[in-house]
């Protein structure tokens, strides 16, 4: 049957269905978004402080190897969005770039989904497992959370969706694989760990349901990589060139910048606790699990403790990655399916296993894979039943953890316990004042993106110790670095009173014998020589440290006089 114009009715139909369930959907992950809120913003901050310094005519690390375009983008976006709302102060600056940088990401999250489900759907997967394979990634710990944060891992991951997409549909072409090349240079410049599932990226013509035949799939390789090459060679080229480097040793030094001075944070142990705790929220697990390895006498951790935190999801995980590994290959499509798996895991694994294991960002590269695995075998290409029930069992807790992790009232109550502890402290402070915190687990520097939209007025925060980077050992002399600068700028430094306290309260994140360098009995010892001033938000409050000739010249003295009159005085050096 046909209308008056000839087209059957039917088709009508189906493309306004079509069109309802994708206007649902956006719906759906726009509630999703307002509902939540990120856990943490990682370096947010430093890419705001960055892109503001860089308005005003400085260069603090504005091209950095790791995440090369990401700075410049915030910049352009932020002039852009300036012309139509122009930040009311310059305090409000950093405030309005950071939601800058969370709006790219808003926009690589609908990205994302929507590539997911073009991919999954491309791949042969029924349209209902699509649905909510699509509807897992969204929930997923990673992209739930980065989405809502100001880094380059969700537009990284975005673009590396969608050359996975450009190259399943159609038949191929070269205009397709230029564009899958450009779009994958785009991932590796928005970070560079991306480079490592690039093997699977152009795996995908002979691995997709419909293969090229092999010459196709040749011409496409080669293409694909031509332009990869070329997107990143000229963006690296582009960024040497401005940044003025002139032989081999200094590019060499810019690059292993990118490390920020970070040591000791490889080891499989790490990589195997890292892995689930990306995709489902574990709370402070990553704590526990240090603590009871290392025996942390300040906050004592069992197994059964361990147990009743978040090993029961982690093995929950393992187990669904067994059957998953176990399921896949006894069907033609599932072995293609593991095949993209055994492509991008193994180099990021290995990758995983020597720098930063336990970061949940590190597995994000392994998202497409994972998920598109998961979508499959829920659909009728899963022959285990038992497959299909733990995956799906996990799905279902991975999604209720994570959200609830993530649930927006929840944030604002963490924000109001760190506001009743610093709120008079908070009132006093002026643009060149510096407030100091014991090491970046403290919830204030965990939120301070957070804190600084709330009160509407940005602030300068340091943290005392910087557990595991190479300045561990000088953090005595780095410390009154800092505090000399802000005293320079006419500030004044408040500093948190819980360097003063004899043990450390466990829910502050320390652990002993985390970094081999540093033991807490050390700070108290440092910071009890110093004088003080008023202390507000009384006895976990904020004292100033006010600068005076005994202040100044007790900084001074720096690691020598004060680290022996810290050391510590028995026991054994704690290992890692």
């Amino acid at each position: 049957m046909a209308n008056d114009l000839g087209t059957p009715l039917t088709t009508g139909g189906r493309n306004s269905r079509k069109m309802l369930a994708w206007g649902l959907a956006a719906v759906l992950l726009t509630l999703l978004m307002c509902l939540t809120t990120a856990r943490f913003l990682a370096d947010t901050t430093y890419y705001a402080d960055s892109i503001v310094t860089r308005l005003s005519g400085g260069s603090y690390e504005f091209i950095e190897f790791g995440h090369l375009v990401w700075r410049p983008l915030g910049l352009v976006a932020y002039r852009a969005v300036s012309v139509f709302t122009p930040a009311a102060s310059p305090d409000l600056r950093k405030i309005r770039i950071i939601e800058v940088l969370i709006g790219l990401n808003w926009l690589a999250f609908g990205a994302s989904a929507w590539g997911f489900y073009r991919l999954v759907r491309a791949w042969g997967v029924a349209a209902t497992a699509s649905v909510g394979g699509t509807a897992a990634f969204c929930v997923s710990f990673g992209v739930l959370n980065y989405a809502h944060a100001g880094s380059s891992y969700i537009p990284a991951l975005a673009c590396l969706i969608w050359t996975v997409v450009l190259l399943s549909e159609g038949s191929g072409g070269v205009g397709r694989s230029v564009a899958a090349g450009v779009v994958l240079g785009a991932s590796v410049v928005f970070w560079m760990p991306f480079v490592l599932v690039v093997p699977m990226a152009l795996a995908v013509p002979w691995l997709r349901p419909s293969p090229f035949s092999r010459r196709a799939a040749w011409t496409s390789v080669v293409v694909t990589t031509l332009a990869l090459g070329l997107t990143v060679g000229l963006s690296y080229l582009v960024a040497i060139l401005a940044l003025g480097l002139r032989d081999l040793h200094e590019v060499r030094a810019w690059v292993r910048s990118a490390s920020h001075g970070i040591v000791g944070i490889g080891g499989v142990t790490r990589a195997a606790f890292g892995m689930p705790r990306s995709f489902i929220d574990m709370g402070s697990d990553g704590v526990g699990f240090k603590r009871f390895l290392l025996k942390d006498v300040y906050a004592p951790t069992s197994f059964s403790d361990l147990i009743r935190q978040s090993l029961a999801k982690m093995g929950l995980f393992y187990l669904v990655l067994a059957a998953t590994l176990w399921t896949l290959p006894r069907s033609p499509q599932g072995r293609r399916w593991l095949a993209l798996l055994g492509l991008a895991g193994v180099p990021a694994l290995t990758f995983a296993i020597f720098w930063q294991g336990g970061d949940v960002e590190r597995y994000l590269p392994l998202y497409p894979a994972f998920f598109g695995a998961w979508a499959f075998l829920l659909s009728d290409g899963g022959r285990s039943t038992v497959t299909k029930r733990l995956i799906f069992t996990f799905l279902l807790v991975m999604a209720a953890s994570n959200v609830l992790a993530l649930w927006d009232r929840r944030l604002e109550d963490r924000l109001d316990t760190i506001a009743s502890r610093g709120g008079p402290m908070f009132a006093t402070l002026k643009p060149d004042d510096l407030v100091v915190v014991v090491t970046p687990r403290d919830e204030l520097y965990q939120y301070q993106a957070q804190m600084e939209r709330r009160q509407g007025r940005s602030f300068r925060l340091t943290m005392a110790v910087a557990v595991g980077f190479e300045e561990t050992p000088r953090w005595r002399q780095i410390f009154a670095s800092r505090v000399r600068a802000a005293w320079e700028r006419g500030g004044q430094v408040w500093c948190s009173a819980r360097v003063l306290k004899a043990n450390p309260d466990p829910s502050w994140g320390w652990v002993e014998g985390e970094d081999k360098h540093i033991r807490w009995e050390e700070i108290p010892a440092f910071f009890s020589k110093l004088g003080r001033g008023e202390t507000l938000g009384g006895l976990d409050g904020f004292f100033l440290l006010p600068r005076t000739p005994e202040n100044e010249a007790l900084l001074d003295l720096g690691a020598s006089a004060l680290a022996s009159h810290a050391a510590p005085t028995g026991g054994t050096e704690p290992t890692k």
